[in-house]
């Protein structure tokens, strides 16, 4: 029996940005966290591989031209995907500040729903947030910001 047969959707992204968090080796963490999604079956979308301040990373190639706006604009991601009919697309950042700056360039990011994770505490924020609430969101060291939205969403960017 495989033992993560029981995770969801969250509990692998949360893993994933776990790993990236504690893997000290920056050119393997992408390819760490890549390869542990795509055991569990998780990302079976189509990926480009491209080099970010000099880590190789796969990045799914429907939300690649936002990722790469996002990174132009110096705001420093941890995780991403482009989401289909079934899952939602994420983008998740290492600060608040850096999502609240993607929500300011893209305002349709706002109509959007967040979530917060913090390893250090294994706390993780259940319930999915508005715009209204994540602004007032008080972070913690190593809070993880997501910002999830319907994969129709990147058509427009």
């Amino acid at each position: 029996m495989n033992p993560y047969e029981e995770l969801n959707e969250l509990d692998i992204i949360s893993l994933c940005q776990m790993i990236d968090l504690r893997c000290e080796d920056q050119i393997n963490k992408g390819a760490i966290c890549d390869l542990a999604m795509r055991g569990f079956g998780y990302n079976k979308h189509e990926t480009v591989e491209i080099e970010h301040n000099g880590i190789i990373l796969n990045i799914d190639v429907n939300i690649l031209p936002l990722i790469k706006k996002i990174w132009e604009k110096n705001l420093e991601t941890v995780a991403c995907c482009q989401g289909d009919e079934k899952q939602l697309a994420y983008v998740s950042f290492k600060k608040l500040d850096h999502l609240l700056e993607l929500c300011t360039l893209y305002t349709q990011f706002k109509e959007c729903q967040f979530d917060v994770l913090n390893p250090n505490y294994i706390r993780r924020n259940l319930e999915l947030l508005r715009y209204n609430e994540i602004i007032h969101y008080q972070p913690q060291y190593d809070d993880l910001f997501t910002v999830r939205f319907q994969s129709s969403l990147l058509a427009n960017i």
